[in-house]
């Protein structure tokens, strides 16, 4: 080979595929060296305390899906909306106590008709005619029915027992119905003890209602 073509040999321009091989090589090589840099603390970890850390991140995020917030299931435990409770206690509850407790509570001599307006389940399970109501619909809820006195055989509060009640609370029953007929009476199962509260007296002089007085000063 003459000293010519040793020149121009050395002068030629490197191959293009040997080129890229040789980055490509070098690029998996310093990637090879940076997974096993970080990964080797962990490989030189004891088996035991590798499996150990496993179960505790399992767990934790198990945790924490669990604690999202479910925003049906809190609804659904947050029952009634405060305005509806409100409107319960002001304009529906001192109706029932006042013209219905007396017949339809579990102080009544005789629950007449199988019929409890004393708790929700009593409401929505009804007596010997049915559910007393069927909320968001007046229309088809017999409570509703019996207050207007549209019905000979069908009329709450009897005359006897101080007659129809005023178209006041009518409309007001009716409202709270449409409402959906929010309720926070609890059921039988954890009703308190307590005066019977078909006796507003008796209610009005519990213990409970009374105000704490401190002792007299010696």
């Amino acid at each position: 080979m003459s000293f010519e073509s040793v020149g121009r040999a050395r002068q030629s321009p490197p191959d293009s595929g040997n080129l890229q091989s040789d980055l490509v090589t070098e690029n998996v090589s310093r990637k090879s060296d940076w997974f096993f840099r970080e990964s080797t603390p962990y490989f030189r970890r004891p088996l035991r305390a590798r499996v150990k850390k496993s179960i505790v991140q399992t767990v934790s995020l198990a945790a924490a899906t669990l604690l999202l917030p479910n925003n049906a299931a809190t609804a659904s435990a947050a029952g009634p909306d405060q305005a509806g409770i409100e409107f319960f206690e002001q304009k529906i509850r001192p109706v029932l106590v006042e013209h219905c407790y007396k017949c339809h509570s579990k102080d009544s001599e005789k629950i007449k008709g199988g019929l409890r307006l004393d708790t929700r389940d009593g409401l929505l399970k009804g007596g010997d005619t049915g559910p007393a109501l069927i909320a968001g619909d007046v229309e088809k809820s017999l409570l509703i029915k019996a207050v207007r006195y549209t019905d000979e055989d069908l009329r709450m509060p009897p005359r006897k027992s101080g007659g129809k009640l005023s178209d006041e609370q009518i409309a007001d029953l009716e409202a709270w119905i449409r409402m959906g007929a929010p309720d926070p009476r609890a059921s039988d199962a954890v009703i308190q003890e307590g005066p019977p509260l078909s006796d507003p007296e008796k209610v009005r002089n519990h213990w409970a209602f009374k105000l704490i007085r401190s002792n007299p000063k010696e």
